[in-house]
């Protein structure tokens, strides 16, 4: 039965759990480790993981090249899990279709403060790779959730679920849903869903040896206590478009450092706040603004000029609120005496007394729904599925629960009845679910 599945698939290798084979064919598979050598692999090939669990840490040294990858993947339909910690140091490498985590905390409050308290498992995933492309996976559960390293020059994540990562230290909650840092070449984190961690969601941040230039941030989704783009050194060459952020605070620059250097945001949806800080080219475009607190916060450096801030929306669910804030006074201010005041916004506009835009963003792999209204259900109708296939609304916070439905025309999504998912070795979810916000996962059923 299993030849049957498998024999369409053209592949050097397949692997799988209980594999022990040295002709990794589908009746012979091998380990997963044992193709994980340098030059175990040819450029160009395919290595299918069979279905499965994968338990241990797993370090892939094989490279392709650019013209001809190799990819590592599980077959279309089915679930292959690394229990554990997946590192990737070997270049031009695609993984697809994993899911990365750690079963075996017993509880996730940890009894020592700091990021690497002693006995703590290293788990998550860990690219250095140049070029790595790690797409349609599912992180969750690991201490570290993604680590996205400076050798890993002009790497993707693209269309991955991230959540539930981190612990409970004595001093504070560790672990993110991405760390990166990089030099030379551009990162890029697109169609991605960030959800809650333990620490913050997307990190880019280091101390003065850092290196913080290059990152692309397009078409997420970010459920976060807060997002950082800056640190100890000059961040720049930052491109934020076309995200959803809901809650907390976006930190773009890192409070105090003034000497960053690029950044364009364009086209977001902020129900959250945007702090910058320190740059010496901004723009801010054609975002959306809807948040119940501040909406920006602003730090300049003498020359501010250079910021360009206008073209923007800007929704208030209260009459009298005051949600711009200049960090050379700290004072909070009124649209208007922001207008006057700094001259950006020009063109933008403010509207209070009314709650935020409900809406339903599709990006080609989840559906992200607002529902500031707290309509009982949301109408969602995906674009290019098979009209009359079988699909499936995955919870995205909690990938056990789903919504069955067949293609070719809209379809109810009730907005309560779901939960968010507790993380392993606790007793309660990171945050409670809420029917203003949801995010499912379109696949086959």
């Amino acid at each position: 039965m299993r030849r049957a599945i498998y024999t369409f698939f053209l592949a050097l290798a397949f692997i799988a759990p209980y594999g022990a084979g040295s002709t990794c064919t589908i009746d012979a598979p091998c380990t997963l480790q044992s193709v994980m050598t340098a030059g175990s692999v040819a450029p160009g090939e395919t290595v299918y993981l069979l279905p499965g669990t994968y338990k241990g840490a797993f370090w892939s040294l094989v490279s392709g090249t650019a013209e001809a990858p190799i990819t590592f993947r599980s077959v279309p339909g089915t679930r292959v899990t690394i229990d554990g910690s997946l590192r990737i140091d070997g270049a031009n490498t695609t993984w697809k279709g994993v899911e990365v985590t750690y079963t075996g905390w017993t509880s996730r409050t940890v009894s020592l403060p700091g990021s690497a308290p002693a006995g703590l498992p290293q788990t998550g995933l860990f690219i250095y790779g140049a070029r790595t492309r790690v797409e349609q996976c599912f992180v969750h559960d690991t201490s570290e959730g993604v680590g996205f390293w400076k050798p890993a020059v002009d790497a993707v994540i693209d269309g991955c679920l991230i959540a539930n990562n981190g612990w409970q230290g004595t001093d504070r909650g560790h672990g993110h849903a991405i760390y990166a840092q990089n030099d030379t070449g551009t990162k890029t984190i697109k169609n991605s869903v960030i959800l809650s961690q333990y620490d913050d969601g997307l990190i880019v941040y280091g101390t003065s040896a850092a290196s913080l230039t290059g990152f692309d941030v397009i078409s997420n989704t970010i459920r976060a206590s807060k997002t950082l783009i800056g640190g100890g050194s000059p961040a720049g060459r930052i491109r934020v478009q076309g995200n959803i952020v809901y809650g907390g605070l976006f930190d773009l620059g890192y409070w105090g450092v003034e000497n960053n250097q690029d950044a364009v945001v364009e086209g977001n949806t902020f129900a959250a706040t945007l702090m910058a800080s320190g740059w010496q080219s901004l723009t801010v475009r054609n975002n959306t603004f809807e948040y119940l607190g501040d909406q920006l916060r602003l730090h300049y450096p003498p020359s501010h000029a250079r910021y360009q801030i206008d073209a923007n929306t800007y929704r208030c669910a209260y009459g009298s609120c005051l949600s711009h804030t200049l960090y050379q006074t700290g004072i909070q201010r009124s649209f208007g005496a922001w207008q006057a005041e700094t001259g950006y916004d020009q063109t933008s506009t403010a509207t209070y007394n009314t709650p935020g835009q409900d809406k339903v963003v599709y990006n080609g792999r989840f559906v992200t729904i607002l529902n500031y209204h707290n309509l009982a259900s949301v109408v969602v109708n995906p674009p290019g599925l098979t009209p009359g296939a079988a699909y499936k609304l995955t919870n995205a916070q909690n990938m056990g629960e789903a919504l069955p439905f067949v293609a070719g025309g809209p379809v109810s999504v009730p907005m309560t009845g779901w939960t968010v998912a507790t993380p392993y070795g606790a007793s309660t979810p990171l945050v409670p679910w809420s029917s203003q916000f949801a995010v499912f996962l379109v696949e086959p059923a």
